[in-house]
C-alpha cells in the first residue's frame, strides 16, 4: 500500500502495521483502524485489585444528561483497564510470540 502525506492528514483515524518479510525483501504493509474493539478477558475478574480498579474509575463524578454520564464513564474505564491490564499482565501478545519464538 501506498500512501503520502495529504491521504494521511485526510486519513487521521487510520494506522497500519508493518509486517515481517515473508520472501522478498519488501514488507507487507497493513493499514489497521486506531479505533480497534475493547476486548474484556475474563481472568481480570479473578485479580484482586480488578473490584477496585472498575469502582475507583466508576465513582470519579461526570457532569451531563445520564447517556452522557454513562458513555464518558465507559470510555473512561476502557482506558483505565487497558493501562491495569498492560501495568498488570504486561504485552501478552508479544510474551506469547517470545515463547513461540523459543520453542523454534
Amino acid at each position: 500500500m501506498f500512501c503520502n502525506v495529504l491521504w494521511s492528514s485526510k486519513y487521521l483515524e487510520w494506522n497500519y502495521k508493518v509486517c515481517n518479510r515473508v520472501c522478498s525483501d519488501h514488507s507487507p504493509y497493513i493499514p489497521r483502524p486506531k479505533n480497534i474493539p475493547f476486548k474484556f478477558f475474563n481472568m481480570w475478574c479473578a485479580h484482586p485489585s480488578f473490584r477496585d480498579v472498575v469502582q475507583q474509575s466508576w465513582a470519579t463524578p461526570i457532569l451531563g444528561h445520564s447517556i452522557f454520564v454513562l458513555t464518558q464513564k465507559l470510555k473512561r474505564l476502557k482506558g483505565v483497564l487497558k493501562r491495569w491490564n498492560r501495568d498488570v499482565y504486561g504485552n501478552i501478545k508479544a510474551k506469547v510470540e517470545r515463547e513461540s519464538q523459543i520453542l523454534e
